[in-house]
Formats: C-alpha cells, sequence, structure tokens
C-alpha cells in the first residue's frame, strides 16, 4: 500500500478515526493491528520475516534484561540478537552480489564455479526494520533505557505503519513511551499533521516523480543525449531524490502526528548546508545520526589519531554505501563521501564556527552552492549503475557540452521546484514566515487549499513506487 494511493487514504482516515474512539489504553493494540494490516497488503509471507525479528528482538532484549547474568553474557547475547536480523537483511539483499562478485574474480583467474542464487523479491522496508531492531538491543546493552516486556508494544515499536518502509529509523526512548501513553485528540495534532501530510505529497508528486519522467529519460538512453542534457537530469535527479525521500518521511511524519505520535525530524533543508559534514546533519537524520551511534563512534569516532580518524569516516561511509543497495556503485558513492568529509577535516584548522541559519550572506552562499555541486556529482555515481554508463556521462559531459533537451516536462516541474526553493528559503533564513502552518487561520487555511488545487492539477498520480523503497 503506498503511501500517494487512494487505498492509504482510505486507510488513514479509517485508522485517526478509530484511534480517537478506542479507549487510550487499547489504542497500541489497534495501532499493531493496523501496522501488520498495512505492511501484509504489500507482500503477505513476508510478514513472517517481519514477526519472527521482533521474536528474536524481544527475547533477546529480555535475556540481556537480567541483572544477575555478567556483561561478557549479555554481550553474547546482544551480538546474536543483532546478527539474526542482519543474517537475514544480507540473504535478500546481498547474497547474490557477494557471490557474483566472487564468481567474476574466479572467472578472471580462470577457475569457472557456477555459484548459486537467489531471486527472492526484496521485502519492503527490511533495512530499516532491522536497523531499528538492531539499535535498540544495542540500547539495551548499554543500560540507556528499559527492556520492553510487552511483546506486542514492542512488535507496534519495530512495524509502525508510518515509518516502516522507508523510516524515519525510530530510537526506543524516545517512541515507545509515546506509544504507551499517546496524546489525546487536539486540533493542532490532527491538522498541523494534515498540512504535513499535504506539503509532502506535493515534494513527492509534484517534483520528484515530475522530475522523475525527464531524469528516466535521459538517463535510460544516455548514449543518445548530449552532455548539457545530462549534465540537467543530474541536476534534476539531485532535487528528484531530496523531494522522493522527505516527502515519503513527511506524509509519515505527518501520518504519525494526526494519530498523537512525533516522530523524529528526517530531513532539514539538506541542500543549503556549507559542508558535506552539515549535509549528513541535514540528510536523512535518522540514518545518519544511526551510523554515528552504532558504528562510527564504537569505531573510536573522533577521538583517536587523525589517520584512525580519517578512516573511520571512510569506514562508516562505505557501509552506508553498503546500506544503499549491493552494488559496487553505491560502496564508491560512500566511499567518495567519507573522502570529502576527511579532505574537509584536514583542511580545516582548529574549530568552525556553526553557521548562523538566519544570516543570509553571499559568502555562505558561495559554500552552499559548492556543497551543492560536490552532492550533485556525487548522486552521479548513486544514480548510474554501469561503469560503462558514468564512463559515458564524463565524457560527455567534458567533450559534448550542448544545449539540453527540453520538454514541457520541464515546464511544470519547474514551477514547482520554484515553489520548494521558496518555502525551503524563507524556513532557512526566516522562519518567522509561516503559509500553511500561520496562525491567522485566513492564511494557512488558503495556502493548504492552494497547494492541495496544485497537487490535484499537476501531480503525477500513474508513477513507480518512492525511490527508497528499493533500499
Amino acid at each position: 500500500m503506498s503511501f500517494t494511493s487512494i487505498n492509504f487514504i482510505v486507510f488513514i482516515v479509517v485508522v485517526v478515526v478509530m484511534n480517537y474512539i478506542i479507549p487510550r489504553t487499547k489504542r497500541w493494540l489497534f495501532l499493531l493491528a493496523a501496522s501488520y494490516y498495512f505492511y501484509l497488503n504489500w507482500q503477505p509471507i513476508y510478514g513472517l520475516l517481519l514477526l519472527g525479528t521482533s521474536v528474536i528482538t524481544y527475547l533477546s532484549a529480555l535475556l540481556m534484561g537480567d541483572e544477575g547474568k555478567p556483561k561478557r553474557y549479555r554481550k553474547w547475547i546482544c551480538a546474536v540478537g543483532c546478527v539474526l536480523p542482519l543474517a537475514s537483511l544480507g540473504l535478500f539483499k546481498y547474497y547474490n552480489f557477494i557471490t557474483s562478485s566472487i564468481h567474476g574474480v574466479l572467472s578472471s583467474l580462470g577457475v569457472l564455479i557456477e555459484m548459486p542464487r537467489f531471486d527472492l523479491l526484496m521485502p519492503i522496508g527490511i533495512s530499516f526494520y532491522t536497523f531499528t531492531a538492531v539499535g535498540y538491543l544495542i540500547d539495551i546493552y548499554r543500560k540507556q533505557y528499559e527492556v520492553e516486556r510487552n511483546f506486542f508494544m514492542l512488535s507496534l515499536f519495530i512495524g509502525f505503519f508510518a515509518q516502516i518502509a522507508s523510516g524515519p529509523i525510530p530510537r526506543g526512548s524516545h517512541l515507545l513511551p509515546q506509544l504507551r501513553s499517546p496524546e489525546n485528540l487536539s486540533y493542532d495534532n490532527v491538522i498541523g499533521g494534515l498540512r504535513t501530510m499535504i506539503w509532502g505529497f506535493f515534494m513527492k508528486l509534484c517534483v520528484a516523480d515530475r522530475l522523475g519522467i525527464y531524469v528516466d529519460t535521459i538517463y535510460g538512453n544516455i548514449t543518445e543525449h548530449n552532455g548539457g542534457s545530462l549534465f540537467l537530469a543530474s541536476l534534476l535527479y539531485t532535487i528528484q531524490i531530496y523531494c522522493d525521500f522527505a516527502g515519503y518521511s513527511l506524509v509519515a511524519i505527518g501520518a504519525a502526528r494526526m494519530l498523537g505520535i512525533r516522530l523524529m525530524d528526517n530531513f532539514r533543508r539538506p541542500y543549503f548546508s556549507t559542508s558535506l559534514k552539515e549535509f549528513w546533519c541535514r540528510w536523512h537524520i535518522s540514518l545518519s545520526s544511526w551510523f554515528r551511534d552504532y558504528v562510527y563512534i564504537p569505531l573510536g569516532g573522533s577521538r583517536v589519531s587523525k589517520p584512525k580518524h580519517i578512516f573511520n569516516l571512510i569506514a562508516t561511509f562505505l557501509v552506508s554505501g553498503l546500506w544503499h543497495g549491493a552494488a559496487w556503485n553505491f560502496l564508491l558513492w560512500g566511499g567518495l563521501h567519507g573522502v570529502g568529509q576527511s579532505v574537509e577535516k584536514m583542511a580545516s584548522r582548529g574549530t568552525k564556527k556553526k553557521m548562523d541559519v538566519s544570516s543570509f550572506n553571499p559568502f555562505s552562499l558561495v559554500k552552499v552552492f559548492l556543497v551543492f555541486l560536490i552532492v550533485n556529482f556525487l548522486w552521479v555515481f548513486f544514480r548510474l549503475e554501469s561503469v560503462n554508463h558514468l564512463h559515458i556521462f564524463f565524457v560527455k559531459l567534458c567533450t559534448d557540452l550542448g544545449m539540453p533537451f527540453v520538454d514541457m516536462t520541464l515546464v511544470y516541474g519547474g514551477v514547482a521546484v520554484l515553489l520548494l526553493f521558496i518555502k525551503d528559503l524563507i524556513d532557512e533564513y526566516w522562519p518567522g514566515i509561516k503559509f500553511m502552518n500561520s496562525n491567522n487561520i485566513v492564511v494557512s487555511n488558503c495556502a493548504t487549499g492552494l497547494l492541495v488545487a496544485v497537487i490535484l492539477l499537476f501531480g503525477v498520480f500513474d508513477s513507480s513506487s518512492f525511490i527508497y523503497f528499493q533500499f
């Protein structure tokens, strides 16, 4: 059940109404049933995999919660509890990549061995709910909060419908208390959540999916297009993937807020960043903070020698790249981001002052522009899987930079991008100015109504699912 489908609109209306009809102490049980219904609408058989992850996580946490057990015992339980869900993720997501890579190496050495393949459809959201479970177990091992002893409550935490397909990745300390004691019905939550969802739909349907038509046309046949079209497609893909994923996150956050649940922010206008480090503090915040807390810091973080610090950065981003996809281009993309941050670290001297987002000055804008171009350049490696296509792309960019191909898609998409840019610009530098969330009810209602009309008139409703579903 996609967030942009009519079925989801009906689903969320029914869930919100029933959520406030059901007694407050039983809402979590209803949300658990609704979440599994939501997930089973995609691939019913994989509901067993989600259930199995919940069982393993629950039992592992209970065993670690026994205060009489030594730390070594708790460490082994945590390791087993984390490895089992990660092994399942590895089978579905990485097995064929690993075996094909081994086969390629052996073939180059003249050793011909047929490697078995598993052509299985990857379960929706497996990367996200696996990381949710693993993060919870590590937090329990670190004794950051109490073990959840209600199996069904923990199952809801891992499989909550709003976040299961593409995040945000929750933390137990933030979400579990809300599931136990949800907020009462309030106008601010329902209307505020609805407006958040509407902006998310705009980002997805009017920006991401509209630009995706052009991007797919150019990237789908790069040999037939000149460097100008390829460069324009790369810029539009940079905007597309932001609006696709941030749009999903906003719909998820808005849907949860309508139920009285506050999910963490997942994007904060990442393309206004003045450094790659700041970019990753603004982009996919729940995942970036997950890698920081459970990979980067355990490796030693920045409290080590400079060479070890650089190693930790690159290693973390290599893991991040591999998380995004089982292909060499994702590893390359992650590694380049790690190298980029390492270069920033070596180039910096002393402590750099954080950019004042309220300041609108030319020097900051130059840095924003340069970081945007670097991120845009790196997205090319993310989008083009074939080494041959990457070679063609950069050769044409250097030797055949003609006028880009233009069609009506760019006109509609351009208007939507302009609206997005104006809103993000105002939110970044003049956050006091509000439209949809204005205290003036006339302004807020008019802005909301206008945006709904734009979505209905110019949205793309027959597009594919969200990009991040494949991760």
